[in-house]
């Protein structure tokens, strides 16, 4: 017998299969699910910025916006597999040839199933690949990976990965980033470097970081270099 041919994602057919992801997804994929919605609403903009007003434009749109929406269900199906191993497995497998529509959502799944199984080292990779398919993200995915090397004890690696991204950050930014770098320069004895990295995180406009708390530590430090 022939194939039948494919249905295609009408609204209707879409809301319903929406709807039934949100009631099967597994509670450590629903952070996921609701990124990969919220991307899954540009498709239409980014259609109007790429295809060039010709005769035609309308069905080739439409086709386009159809694909990309196959491919979000398609990853979203992947999202609610309950076995955290399972699912990373055949996330792996999507991955390897996904539509840039899809790509940072199916990396953060990659990344938070490695995280399930504490395997640091598909966490740091998936995380790369996070800040290549985003550049928005790029600072975020530093303080990912730093966090998955650190978890490795790789302290050193994980220090120099956000001293790449350290400067000209914005003050939430720079207070995530700068703190981490002083628990990860303490971790590696370099206390010169914690304690630049506590006056970058002080001298942050009220109400960014707790003052306090940070000037103390800037006291810590000073005296285990003074002892060193």
């Amino acid at each position: 017998m022939g194939k039948k041919p494919a249905k295609q994602a009408t609204p209707e057919l879409q809301s319903g299969l929406v709807s039934d992801i949100r009631s099967e997804v597994s509670e450590e994929a629903s952070p996921l699910l609701r990124f990969l919605l919220v991307k899954a609403k540009f498709i239409a903009v980014a259609l109007i910025l790429v295809v060039a007003a010709v005769a035609g434009r309308h069905i080739y749109s439409a086709r386009m916006e159809s694909r990309k929406a196959e491919d979000a269900e398609a990853l979203g199906r992947l999202l609610v597999i309950s076995s955290p191993a399972v699912r990373l497995e055949k996330l792996e497998e999507f991955m390897v040839g996904a539509p840039d529509s899809v790509r940072t959502a199916g990396w953060f799944a990659v990344m938070e199933a490695a995280t399930l199984l504490q395997d640091n080292d598909k966490v740091y990779k998936a995380w790369k690949k996070i800040g290549a398919a985003d550049p928005s993200m790029k600072v975020v995915s530093a303080m990912g990976m730093a966090g998955a090397l650190a978890a490795q004890d790789k302290f050193r690696e994980a220090l120099d990965v956000l001293d790449a991204v350290a400067d000209g950050l914005k003050a939430g930014e720079a207070g995530n980033v700068n703190s981490r770098i002083v628990v990860l320069a303490e971790l590696t004895g370099d206390y010169k470097r914690a304690v630049r990295a506590c006056d970058a995180v002080t001298a942050l406009p009220a109400g960014s970081a707790d003052a306090k708390f940070w000037a103390q530590k800037k006291l810590e430090l000073e005296e285990k270099l003074r002892t060193q």
